[in-house]
């Protein structure tokens, strides 16, 4: 499971947590020609926002700078709780989306996406494996341990990989 939350909600299952990755602002640049370029978070306001689906619609998007945290309302017509499908509307031209670097740049989904507001970044994304319970065999805490071990190697190639794209 993926949530831009630290921990998981009450649950019956059991989440560990193998890995994080970070989110930034992205948008066509027909859709920039178009609008225009935010030059402030608070411009987001003003923009057509894509916004992911996760139980509840994202009405409200938190950005970073550093230790500067802005919380921004934000609104748009489309929406999906997937985010291949947020990244398609991007490419679309429909609005600004919330997407990690890796999946922006990846030709089939967000390749043509320009970054906004490089000097923000919204809330990191983590990646959680759920259990149903904390008892686990020794196969489930080795599975996990490797997952968690590729999913940060994997990671960091693609991070180096874009540094030099």
């Amino acid at each position: 499971m993926v949530s831009h939350q630290s921990s998981l909600p009450d649950s019956s299952q059991v989440s560990r947590r193998i890995g994080t990755f970070s989110r930034m602002l992205f948008a066509s640049k027909t859709y920039l020609n178009r609008v225009g370029m935010p030059r402030d978070p608070i411009d987001l306001e003003k923009h057509a926002c894509i916004r992911f689906w996760q139980a509840t619609l994202q009405k409200r998007w938190e950005l970073r700078r550093g230790k500067q945290r802005r919380m921004v309302t934000v609104s748009g017509v489309c929406s999906a709780n997937s985010v291949g499908l947020l990244a398609q509307f991007a490419r679309e031209h429909l609005g600004v989306v919330i997407l990690p670097r890796f999946l922006a740049s990846h030709p089939t989904f967000g390749a043509g996406l320009v970054r906004l507001l490089p000097e923000w970044e919204a809330a990191p994304a983590h990646v959680f494996a759920l259990t149903a319970n904390h008892l686990q065999s020794a196969r489930v805490v080795k599975l996990l341990e490797t997952t968690k071990a590729g999913f940060a190697k994997r990671l960091l190639q693609l991070e180096r990989d874009q540094e030099f794209a």
